[in-house]
């Protein structure tokens, strides 16, 4: 009897959506705030995988994880050229996230400590670095496995704080108040090591023309400061060819 070698699923075997919608607006506003930035600032690179909402697959036969935002490193940044469908640990080297995001929409609350997911991240993965962001009373919590457990990084909580560092990942995440889509509130945010926000393509652009305007406002400041030398210098060359005449003596000679 020919025994048929068992094949593992890859992604195009497996589901690639849960059907479950958005708790609300804002959830869906945080995805493009979290993944563009950081798309943008490691444009250059080619080793690594930034997902949203999209299937984690971490054991057969289909054992699978929803997180709002994970984080790969050390994996193409396409497979075979295209995009994921979704994220099958086994079909890509068995290798892990080094950073997943959850945001708490509601107080059923799997994502915190002692619940599902919490446990699922840091007993059974072992995920480096786990934060969560709670819509509702704007806290930011991170968390990193130390030990083999998570332990809460300094920073962490509702209050002010700077962005938090996460030295591994030449990073920093934050709280950050400001308007998107027309929306103000506090939003999760990347920063770079040093803490500075890492913008969107829209707030980039607007850097840029605000850069280009000041360029073009220093020129403008530039040629009215030459005017007004030459103003100046024309006026100080017709007192003294007046004071010439003045004397009986011809300015043109």
């Amino acid at each position: 009897m020919t025994v048929t070698p068992y094949r593992w699923p890859t992604q195009h075997d497996l589901p690639d959506t849960d059907d479950t919608p958005l708790d609300n607006e804002d959830q869906g506003r945080q995805y493009p705030l979290l993944r563009e930035p950081l798309l943008l600032h490691w444009s250059d690179r080619q080793d690594f995988f930034v997902a949203c909402n999209m299937g984690l697959y971490y054991a057969l036969p289909r054992q699978v994880v929803v997180p709002d935002l994970f984080l790969v490193l050390g994996v193409p940044r396409w497979r075979d050229g295209t995009a994921r469908e979704s994220y099958v640990v086994w079909d890509e080297g068995n290798i892990l996230p080094v950073l997943i995001l959850e945001i708490i929409c509601n107080d059923l609350g799997e994502e915190k400590p002692g619940q599902a997911k919490f446990q699922l991240y840091e007993r059974r993965l072992r995920i480096p670095y786990y934060v969560t962001f709670e819509l509702e009373t704007n806290e930011l919590n991170v968390y990193q496995l130390q030990g083999g457990h998570y332990e809460l990084l300094p920073g962490s909580g509702a209050g002010e704080h700077p962005p938090i560092l996460l030295p591994d990942l030449d990073l920093s995440i934050g709280r950050w108040w400001g308007s998107y889509e027309g929306r103000e509130r506090f939003w999760v945010r990347w920063y770079d090591r040093a803490g500075r926000l890492l913008p969107t393509a829209a707030e980039l652009e607007r850097q840029r023309a605000e850069l280009e305007r000041q360029r073009a406002e220093r020129e403008r400041e530039r040629a009215e400061m030459e005017r007004q030398r030459a103003d100046l210098e024309r006026s100080r060359a017709e007192r003294l060819a007046q004071r010439l005449r003045e004397l009986g003596e011809d300015p043109e000679l």
